[in-house]
């Protein structure tokens, strides 16, 4: 985990129009990660560029209903802050691939490769595959339940338990259980972050090949 990771935090500050997270402004590393995607694909393969876009508006528009029913009463306001740490690792695993598959070390410096038009269209390809249809609600959709499953073994609860603290009070009077189980789901998310790092890493480095491990992250059987 990179120590600029840490900075992402899960609170309970109330988000007007969570369902979109407009309202939630990313973290600084977040946004810096976004801006190295952006600009290495524009200096090695402008002609992803689209591509990349398009995944990017889809996860501004991401469809919440497809993830869940009631999104809301399951993790309400804390739904924005996991949404960035997935986010986050599709970002950081685009990054990874294109930089592993277009540099190459060379005279103490990274330089462009030669050849690399096979890279381009595999990284065009599975930023597309997804943006299209609901394979990124599906991705989500299996982030969120395997961070929910690791929670409900590190404290016996699910998410949704954490939303039943309504008022100050009752805040106070669990201010230590719910600092822990925030620590705790902070924690886990990040790390279950990684795991969407390295799948989008395979697919961007090989999406008919390695189109395996997303299906497999999902709960699905691999297309043969």
């Amino acid at each position: 985990m990179e120590k600029s990771e840490v900075q992402f935090q899960i609170n309970l500050e109330i988000i007007h129009n969570y369902t979109i997270c407009k309202e939630s402004k990313p973290p600084k590393v977040y946004e810096e990660k976004l801006g190295e995607v952006r600009e290495k694909i524009s200096r090695v393969a402008p002609e992803a560029l689209s591509s990349l876009e398009k995944l990017l508006n889809k996860m501004e528009k991401l469809n919440y209903s497809l993830i869940s029913e009631d999104i809301k009463s399951k993790y309400g306001p804390l739904i924005c802050s996991l949404t960035l740490a997935f986010y986050y690792g599709i970002l950081k695993g685009t990054d990874l691939a294109v930089h592993n598959n277009m540099y190459v070390f060379k005279n103490s410096v990274h330089e462009q490769r030669f050849n690399i038009s096979k890279s381009i269209n595999n990284l065009k390809t599975a930023l597309e595959y997804l943006a299209s249809e609901d394979v990124l609600e599906m991705f989500f959709k299996a982030y969120l339940k395997k961070v929910d499953e690791g929670f409900h073994n590190e404290t016996g609860n699910r998410v949704s338990e954490l939303l039943r603290i309504k008022d100050i009070r009752a805040l106070m009077n669990n201010i230590v259980t719910v600092a822990e189980s925030l620590s705790i789901l902070t924690y886990l998310s990040l790390k279950e972050s990684e795991k969407v790092t390295y799948i989008t890493e395979m697919l961007v480095e090989d999406p008919e090949k390695n189109k395996k491990y997303l299906y497999e992250y999902m709960g699905y059987k691999a297309e043969k």
